[in-house]
């Protein structure tokens, strides 16, 4: 199915970097990780090893910010949202990759640091 939707701060900010991955929850049996980068609007679209789209089922949703040097060599800007969203243990957020999700279903908002 395909997953796409928009990650945003609770300050209505955009997350202008990083990546979403999904972990299957316990009851779902996929093997996968499902992952997609954030857009610098905040928009993200997951894939699931090179194929569009994600498998229907419950998973855990982590968020990860670019911890290494840009491609100037410059450090990494520190990460605008809580770090909870980057530990499976931690994370509060959920998803339910469905048939027809409503409109918005999969978009994501964070905590700020």
């Amino acid at each position: 199915m395909p997953v796409s939707g928009k990650v945003t701060l609770k300050s209505n900010k955009p997350v202008t970097g990083g990546s979403i991955m999904l972990l299957p929850d316990k009851e779902n049996k996929l093997r996968k990780a499902p992952v997609g980068k954030i857009a610098p609007d905040g928009s993200y679209e997951l894939n699931t090893e090179d194929r569009s789209g994600v498998p229907i089922g419950s998973y855990i949703v982590l968020v990860k910010w670019p911890m290494r040097r840009g491609a100037g060599g410059s450090e990494p800007s520190p990460a605008p949202f809580s770090m909870k969203y980057a530990y499976q243990e931690q994370s509060p957020l959920k998803m339910e990759v469905v048939a027809n999700p409503a409109p918005g279903a999969y978009d994501l908002v964070l905590d700020e640091k």
